[in-house]
């Protein structure tokens, strides 16, 4: 007998085999095809949509950077409402959108509308973006809520808490938490806090001269008369170089 099937043994199994697993084979293909094409046709939507949003994003840009020289008018005004409101409802999955509340926020300090102000930072600290957004946010939140009428401290600090990692924002973190603490009543702390945003200032090659104000305020009556004494003494020792230096120059010019 031969060992070869023949043409109407091979047909039967492959109808058999088609009967078995031919549907789900198709199946398979089909929704192999339906993944490929389905993930290029959303990875094109992500690609597009992340474009709308940095157009817009860059509108709200344009306006803020006008309204640093003028006050902004009744259309831009209405424009730039209309643009954040459009990134926040259409474009939330974007880090625009967060940018775009920053800047919203700003602008509503700026005229005062503080509730404003606290509902935008409140969104983007819930979006949870990214951690620098978030950060940022809460610093300013609790500015926000520093100066909103009320006992709005406790508040305040809560919202400094929640930040576990500042990393480059440390110091204005430090800084913040001084603010907050000097408002409730907790001035040693406040001091060790305003120390600490100097000193992470310094690391970082930044001059922080406002908190160097307040923690010079700060500073009790024994304290006050060293940090004088020694600023005194840093100034005059300035004076001598310099006037080291100028005799050095002059030597070397009779040298020559």
């Amino acid at each position: 007998m031969s060992t070869h099937h023949t043409d109407e043994e091979q047909l039967a199994l492959l109808k058999r085999f088609w009967d078995e697993y031919g549907k789900s084979l198709v199946a398979g293909v089909v929704i192999a095809m339906v993944s490929v094409f389905g993930y290029k046709a959303w990875n094109k939507s992500q690609v597009e949509s992340a474009e709308q949003a940095a157009t817009l994003y860059q509108q709200v840009v344009d306006i803020m950077v006008y309204e640093s020289e003028a006050a902004l008018s009744e259309e831009q005004e209405a424009t730039l409402n209309h643009v954040v409101s459009t990134l926040k409802q259409e474009y939330d999955d974007t880090p625009y959108a967060g940018y775009a509340m920053l800047f919203s926020a700003r602008h509503a300090v700026e005229t005062g509308d503080l509730a404003a102000a606290k509902e935008q930072l409140q969104w983007v600290i819930n979006q949870k973006e990214g951690r620098d957004q978030e950060i940022v946010a809460r610093i300013r939140l609790s500015r926000v809520l520093l100066a909103t009428e009320g006992d709005n401290a406790t508040a305040a600090l809560k919202v400094l808490d929640e930040i576990k990692k500042p990393g480059g924002y440390k110091a204005s973190v430090d800084a913040a938490r001084g603010d907050v603490l000097l408002a409730l009543g907790r001035t040693d702390e406040a001091r060790t806090a305003y120390q600490a945003a100097l000193d992470e200032a310094r690391i970082n090659g930044e001059q922080r001269p406002v908190v160097q104000m307040k923690l010079d305020d700060l500073a009790q009556p024994g304290q006050k008369d060293v940090q004088e004494d020694t600023s005194a003494a840093a100034e005059k020792s300035s004076d001598e170089g310099q006037s080291g230096g100028d005799n050095v120059n002059d030597e070397s010019a009779e040298a020559k």
